[in-house]
């Protein structure tokens, strides 16, 4: 009897690979073509203006961005479908060796972003209102300076999910 489901299950691990992979494969190899085309074409739109979406599991869509020293503007769209008092989103951009974990734990403690104060306060370059669902909100930065600027968001609890890099060439 053992032999007997083991065989049952070998045929069905099998069946469902066997069927699975040639569905996998076209889908993957279709996938990479367009996503080989959509970076030629951002790059040509305005490549210092980012777009990041923040969904319901607490994580943007994109934490690693390249752009040129001036002015960049950064958009934060909301996708997710929680009320906002449950999951909003923003992008708080900081100085090049910022600690995240201290400004993020700031904000949380002094009741927002825009409260957190002393030398941490220094260290924020700027960042974006909160997107409920469905909602973008819109700012724009001067980095100037090379550099790896850290960002992240300060919704209570999220930053230590939703972080990630701006590098200014």
């Amino acid at each position: 009897m053992k032999k007997l489901s083991y065989f049952l299950l070998g045929i069905g691990a099998f069946t469902f690979v066997a069927c699975g992979g040639n569905t996998e494969s076209t889908t993957t190899d279709e996938s990479v073509a367009t996503e080989e085309a959509a970076p030629a074409a951002d790059e040509t739109a305005d490549a210092n203006t980012i777009v990041i979406e923040g969904n319901d599991q607490m994580q943007y869509n994109k934490t690693e961005f390249t752009v040129k020293a001036g002015e960049v503007t950064i958009t934060i769209k909301n996708v997710g479908s929680l009320p906002a008092e449950a999951m909003s989103h923003d992008v708080v951009v900081l100085k090049p060796g910022t600690d995240v974990k201290a400004v993020g734990m700031a904000s949380v403690q002094d009741g927002g972003i825009e409260k957190v104060g002393g030398d941490l306060k220094a260290s924020i370059i700027g960042y974006t209102e909160m997107a409920g669902p469905g909602e973008e909100k819109t700012a724009t930065f001067n980095l100037s300076e090379p550099g790896v600027y850290p960002f992240f968001c300060s919704f209570p609890g999220h930053f230590a999910a939703m972080q990630g890099t701006i590098t200014v060439e």
